[in-house]
């Protein structure tokens, strides 16, 4: 995984954990994606407001998306620019956050990350937590 990255285990509440043992896998993780994008979107707008402007289309292109790279059991969602860094329309955006050898990189996108993963992981725990106890009681 790469160094912005959050991970984290739901723990804490025995009774939120029993719950989600009791959901069938399918409803579980739709609780945990829908929680996911809606817990993104602090690091998502700040990453578009702070996105170099001459046009606009970077901070356009900067979505939620599926993880491209699929593991069994893991549901993974990231903010990225367009099609990924480096490639499509707003190829640029790689050369914007990471730099290159003649000029020096902006970080945009790890600096949203940073400034809003708090936000972004007290809103998904908040979201799983009210989700599953919505399912459960359906």
């Amino acid at each position: 995984m790469g160094k912005n990255t959050i991970r984290f285990k739901v723990s804490g509440v025995k009774e939120i954990q029993r719950a989600f043992r009791e959901l069938e896998p399918k409803l579980a993780k739709k609780v945990i994606r829908q929680a996911l994008r809606k817990g993104l979107v602090p690091i998502r707008d700040a990453a578009k407001t702070a996105a170099p402007r001459k046009t606009g289309l970077m901070a356009a292109a900067i979505k939620i998306r599926a993880a491209t790279k699929r593991k069994r059991g893991v549901i993974s969602l990231e903010v990225r620019i367009g099609d990924h860094n480096f490639k499509g329309a707003t190829f640029y955006g790689g050369f914007q956050e990471f730099g290159t050898k003649n000029m020096e990189g902006r970080h945009f996108m790890e600096n949203a990350f940073r400034a809003k993963a708090p936000e972004a992981v007290a809103t998904i725990m908040d979201l799983v937590a009210k989700g599953i106890e919505r399912e459960a009681k359906a």
